[in-house]
Formats: structure tokens, C-alpha cells, sequence
């Protein structure tokens, strides 16, 4: 009769074979773990999205609500980035619709940074991006004055260890200076001392 041949697992082929799938089980899952581990660092999530009700249509036709494409964009930069505090921080002036006609266009300065942080002392242990600082702001003082430019938009997004802010808001091309204002140097009457008290309050509380 035809004898079936067979191989002990106590002989030294069978552990070598043991130990040669043992390295390579491990060696794939270091390769897992190694692939695991570059997924996480590129990974792109939008940690805070805010968006104007009124002006959501206006910005999504105009690709602005595509938040990851958007972050990785290269702006006509309205002012130059101010790269500095480990990133940097940039404004463009972007028309929301070009094609209608000129005194119907709306433009908003989409502002745009990434790891740019607000350096002020008492926020040392919680660092906060300095637009995330700004929205938090213009937030506050809404309710309180007329006098700060409407929001249209406020992302905050992270992708492995960077970080970055977008905030839009309605362009200020008609703007004055608060200090020309408050003394009384421009056509618009100056705020009554009430009034200047709750916008200096809301500012403390935002910053």
C-alpha cells in the first residue's frame, strides 16, 4: 500500500516553516500598521463649519463650501500671507459672482491660515488659530453692534498634526477706520457713550 508521507511538527522543517510565515505575518502587519499610520497623518476632518444661511447658495455656486480643496488652494492674495509663529495667514478678495453686472457683484475677503496662532499670554495652555479668535469675536459682537462686517462662512479643519481656519467675510470696501469714527473725523455720527461701553465689554469677553 502507498504510504502517505508526513512531516512532525517537532522536525526542523516544520518550525522553519513556522517562523518563516511568523516573520512574514509580522512583517505585513507592520505594513498595516505603517499604512494605519500614514491614513491617520493625511487625514482631512473639519472640526468646526459655520455657514450664513442667507448666503450658503451664493457660496457653495462659488465653490467655498468645498472645505479641504479650498484649504489647499492657491489664492491672488489680496494681502501677502504673514508667515510667522510656526505658519501662516493670508487674505483674498474673491467676487461671489462675476458675472453679474459690476454694481451687483458681491465680494467677500476669504481669509485663509494655517498653524497661525494667537500668541497672547493667557491663552498659553489652550492656543487658539488666530481667525477661530477673530470669528469668536465678530460672533460676540453681532447682537451688539452693526458696526463689525457680516460673517458668511467660519471653518476650522486639521489634517495629522496641522491645523488651519477659513473665514469669510462680506468685503469692506465701503469700511471706515474705527479709530477716524469714534473721534468723530468721518460723515457718520460717532457711537454715544452706551453703546461704546457694551462694544468695549463684548470685546474683552471675546478676546
Amino acid at each position: 500500500p502507498h504510504e502517505q508521507s508526513t512531516i512532525s511538527k517537532n522536525s526542523g522543517f516544520a518550525r522553519t516553516l513556522d517562523l518563516q510565515y511568523f516573520g512574514l505575518r509580522h512583517r505585513l502587519s507592520d505594513v498595516d500598521s505603517s499604512s494605519a499610520e500614514t491614513d491617520k497623518r493625511s487625514m482631512f476632518t473639519v472640526e468646526n463649519l459655520w455657514v450664513s444661511k442667507a448666503h450658503a447658495p451664493m457660496l457653495r455656486a462659488a465653490n467655498l463650501l468645498d472645505i479641504e480643496p479650498l484649504s489647499q488652494r492657491t489664492f491672488d492674495w489680496f494681502e501677502e500671507p504673514n508667515i510667522r509663529r510656526g505658519g501662516w495667514s493670508g487674505v483674498s478678495r474673491i467676487v461671489l459672482n462675476p458675472d453679474a453686472a459690476a454694481q451687483e457683484q458681491k465680494a467677500t475677503f476669504l481669509k485663509a491660515q494655517m498653524n497661525h496662532f494667537y500668541g497672547g499670554l493667557a491663552r498659553l495652555s489652550r492656543k487658539r488659530l488666530t481667525f477661530e479668535r477673530e470669528f469668536n469675536a465678530l460672533q460676540a459682537l453681532g447682537p451688539t453692534t452693526k458696526a463689525v462686517p457680516n460673517v458668511l462662512f467660519f471653518a476650522k479643519w486639521r489634517r495629522g498634526t496641522d491645523t488651519g481656519a477659513l473665514l469669510a467675510i462680506e468685503a469692506l470696501d465701503d469700511s471706515l477706520q474705527l479709530k477716524d469714527w469714534l473721534r468723530g473725523k468721518t460723515q457718520r455720527e460717532p457711537p454715544d457713550e452706551s453703546t461704546l461701553r457694551r462694544v468695549l465689554t463684548a470685546i474683552a469677553r471675546a478676546s
